[in-house]
């Protein structure tokens, strides 16, 4: 359920963080040129397409911040982070220590990371586990944003981060962003090496030198990647596994895995499903794609035209009832990036223009983009470098962006997870945990057994129904996740919580 009871207090705190970052734009390169959210349509000469959204995945052409994460009351894009329960503050708790860690990508000032301490470790040992939180959308502040779920309070020392070039005065780290490219995901390593005890801040303290008499667990650290944060989860185990050895676990929350999925290609809110889109087979059919030089391209100024459509009426012109997926603006908004599949199909169709305007990505740069932007790309390496990776992915009957029937970027990150050798990978928390973290029965919550072969067909009917809160259940995803991970239990279902 994407809970809207505290959700007016949410969406207040997510503009004042907006606007913040709006202040500082001029270090950051992200103050947006229209002075609001881009509109949910775009018009070309021959009309306004229909299917175009905006949402958390598609940055804002001008490259200001998208929204990206919990639920607003009138079921708009959500604010950053993930969804919150009832009484959760926007981060689900404030903001712990500051300290600065050094990173290849951090520049002089290095990466700001906060620290945010539980009363009590999780653990008998004494010990608690360590959780990265992982912002979705795509810029680049995850400080007082990113989503906690609140797992302070279950035990957990919570690590959130700004990625380079994000956050102001004393969260500022340095650096310059890159649209979640390979520096943002430099900056995932690094911080989570800082969470395992291997790298110390700039002032020469590891983590347990920072958490009083708190005692974090060095071999028990996990992700949870909201939305857009899942594919730099992903995509660090992929590329960054042998930096980070004590990665145990990840929970990814309705991330935008597969091509086209970060730009809502099959279908995303405000719209509807992608009429070349075969739900049963996860396949586009790109016969009617058509490339206009005057076609907008951009939800906001300045505009940018010349681009791709589907020519859904076949008359060769953009007009209304032709669908449009907008493309993915560079941090420079000097390239934009459709997906790998419709700019191959572009040029096998030879309708990728021979003198393509400056701002239109050829098919080598597009694949080059999208290999560390899409998880997809990395899930096989990531298993690889961690055979025994737990790994749950959240979602919920309404998604928070996508449409398409068949939940396609959930199916294409739990089924490359298991049949890629993964020993646990799970669709939706155990119940027992749901229900300990909700402190209620919870009859509707979903109870899949772990790696269950789910077709297209049935994965659809097998994510938690509205009834069930999606902060609540991903909260219970990681720390079931935890617990297996220090009880050694990977059984496929439970019938209580363990109690490591």
């Amino acid at each position: 359920m994407k809970n809207t009871t505290a959700m007016r207090s949410i969406a207040l705190a997510a503009l004042f963080v907006t606007i913040f970052a709006i202040f500082y734009a001029c270090s950051d390169g992200v103050a947006p040129l229209d002075g609001g959210l881009p509109d949910a349509t775009a018009t070309d000469s021959g009309g306004t397409a229909d299917t175009a959204s905006d949402f958390d995945a598609t940055p804002r052409p001008d490259g200001g911040p998208k929204p990206d994460g919990g639920p607003k009351p009138d079921g708009g894009p959500k604010p950053d982070g993930g969804p919150k329960p009832d009484g959760a503050t926007p981060d689900g708790g404030p903001p712990g220590a500051i300290v600065h860690v050094p990173s290849t990508v951090g520049g002089t000032t290095g990466l700001a990371v906060s620290i945010g301490l539980p009363a009590k470790a999780r653990f008998s040992s004494g010990k608690a586990p360590v959780v990265v939180a992982i912002q979705g959308g795509w810029d680049e502040t995850g400080i007082g944003v990113a989503n906690s779920y609140q797992l302070e309070s279950a035990g957990f020392v919570v690590i959130q981060f700004n990625f380079p070039g994000g956050g102001a005065g004393a969260t500022q780290s340095g650096g310059t962003p890159d649209t979640r490219g390979p520096d943002a995901l430099a900056a995932v390593r690094d911080v989570a090496k800082f969470a395992m005890g291997l790298l110390a801040d700039s002032n020469g303290k590891f983590l347990k030198d920072l958490t009083g008499t708190i005692t974090p667990s060095s071999t028990n650290i996990g992700f949870i990647g909201s939305s857009n944060g899942g594919n730099a989860s992903l995509s660090t185990a992929g590329l960054h596994g042998t930096s980070i050895p004590a990665l145990k676990w990840i929970v990814n929350w309705e991330s935008p895995l597969g091509d086209g999925a970060a730009m809502g290609e099959a279908g995303a809110k405000g719209g509807v499903v992608n009429p070349t889109y075969n739900d049963q087979t996860g396949v586009f059919d790109y016969a009617k794609l058509k490339y206009s030089s005057t076609l907008n391209i951009t939800k906001a100024n300045p505009v940018v035209s010349g681009g791709f459509y589907i020519d859904v009426n076949s008359n060769s012109t953009f007009d209304t009832g032709d669908y449009q997926t907008f493309p993915l603006f560079d941090d420079l908004k000097t390239k934009a990036h459709y997906s790998v599949g419709m700019i191959n199909a572009a040029v096998q169709k030879s309708i990728f223009p021979t003198t393509p305007p400056a701002h239109l990505a050829s098919a080598s740069e597009t694949a080059t983009w999208w290999s560390s932007r899409d998880a997809a790309n990395n899930i096989k390496q990531a298993l690889v470098n961690f055979p025994n990776l737990l790994f749950t992915v959240e979602a919920s009957v309404e998604d928070h962006v996508q449409i398409a029937p068949d939940h396609p970027h959930v199916f294409a990150q739990y089924d490359a997870m298991r049949t890629n050798g993964g020993k646990f990978v799970r669709l939706c928390a155990d119940r027992a945990y749901v229900e300990e973290a909700a402190g209620t029965s919870v009859p509707t919550a979903m109870d899949n057994a772990a790696n269950t072969a789910f077709t297209r067909a049935n994965l659809r009917n097998s994510v938690n129904p509205e009834t069930v809160d999606s902060a609540i259940a991903l909260r219970a995803a990681a720390c079931e996740l935890a617990d297996r991970s220090e009880a050694n239990n990977l059984s496929t279902n439970l019938t209580a919580v363990l109690s490591p």
